[in-house]
């Protein structure tokens, strides 16, 4: 994270503007790049501008794609120009992961704790072709780049928006950061300790969230609920996560901004023993929390994605002041296409590093 701030970000006294999704995503392909495909890979420019753009293409192929009718798509997919594209990217992304396919073929890998290591060694014989071990890195970008730099831009929008909550969240980070002798020290622990930031987050994902719905199925047999509720074979479903959110059934003033409202929660909450229960932090899943999906296929990286934007929020609240560009006209509003939430990539914030 160190690395990618210093790569991406002013290093000025003075404020300057950023485009917020741009820069997110840019960071945020460093960090996850460095998970998934070690330092070497990671940090070569057109690694980076590749394997962020990639996901761009996904999203706007789908887009296309959708606009025309199912039986249609098949001829539809080969005169889709966001489709012809990110196909030679990841073409070109595949050549790119072949020699540490080969490194891995040969014994010749380096011993690095990333996700190329670990998908090699889970994968069985007939599995270690390049082009099926690429595909996995390769798809692994859209959850933990794209959809990732989603929410830290939304973060980043609310903090400009609610400068109250800078020095907040600002000192919890800094105070944890003490308590384990600075970023080198950080745990899972340290990050669980982050409950105000952990409820900025989860309330700035419960006004803006990924998407208007979650939990999409399609019925592949009739089915009847334990209510009588009967959904037949073929049915198109969806949970309203984005209205579930902002029904005063279940949240105090809904449609206000309340960057502590979960910290109070959990705090109300705790235990016998006086520790925080898991009801109401960022990464949790029940009725009134369904934007990581429900039960047995909820999203299994969420909690890298938690200590990703945490990781990403506090060091910028550590070493830059943030504001709005223009503070009155209020918080850039999201964009919708389809059931999709995006933040405006257009919109910027203005950053000044920070003397302390």
């Amino acid at each position: 994270m160190a690395y990618a701030f210093k790569r991406e970000l002013p290093d000025s006294g003075e404020w300057q503007s950023i485009l917020a999704f741009d820069k997110a995503l840019r960071i945020i392909g460093l960090v996850s790049g460095r998970a998934n495909v070690g330092h070497h890979l990671s940090r070569k420019a057109e690694w980076l501008d590749l394997y962020c753009l990639y996901p761009i293409l996904f999203f706007s192929s789908i887009t296309a794609i959708c606009k025309w009718p199912s039986f249609l798509r098949p001829i539809v997919q080969y005169m889709t120009p966001q489709l012809k594209q990110m196909r030679k990217v990841r073409a070109r992304l595949t050549e790119m992961l072949a020699p540490e396919f080969e490194a891995q073929r040969n014994g010749k890998s380096q011993a690095q704790n990333n996700m190329i290591n670990w998908v090699w060694k889970n994968s069985a014989e007939k599995d270690r072709t390049t082009e099926n071990q690429s595909l996995i890195h390769i798809l692994a970008t859209v959850p933990s780049t794209y959809t990732v730099s989603f929410a830290v831009a939304q973060c980043i929008f609310d903090l400009g928006a609610r400068p109250e909550y800078i020095p907040i969240l600002r000192e919890e980070f800094q105070s944890i950061l003490d308590s384990c002798g600075g970023t080198t020290g950080l745990t899972k622990e340290s990050f669980s300790r982050m409950t105000k930031l952990d409820s900025f987050m989860k309330e700035s994902q419960r006004l803006n969230p990924l998407a208007l719905v979650s939990f999409e199925r399609t019925a592949l047999e009739s089915i009847t609920l334990a209510d009588g509720t009967h959904i037949p074979k073929g049915a198109h479903i969806a949970a309203p996560s984005y209205h579930i959110g902002h029904d005063p059934k279940y949240f105090e003033n809904p449609d206000e901004f309340d960057g502590l409202r979960f910290h109070r929660l959990q705090e109300k909450e705790k235990n016998g023993s006086g520790n925080l229960t898991s009801k109401h932090q960022y990464v949790s899943v029940n009725e009134t929390s369904l934007h990581f999906g429900y039960g047995l296929q909820a999203c299994p990286g969420r909690w890298f994605a938690a200590i990703e934007i945490k990781l990403f929020l506090g060091f910028l609240l550590q070493k830059y002041d943030i504001a709005l560009v223009d503070a009155g006209k209020g918080r850039p509003t999201s964009e919708i296409d389809r059931f999709f939430i995006y933040p405006d990539p257009e919109k910027m914030v203005i950053l000044r590093k920070r003397s302390y």
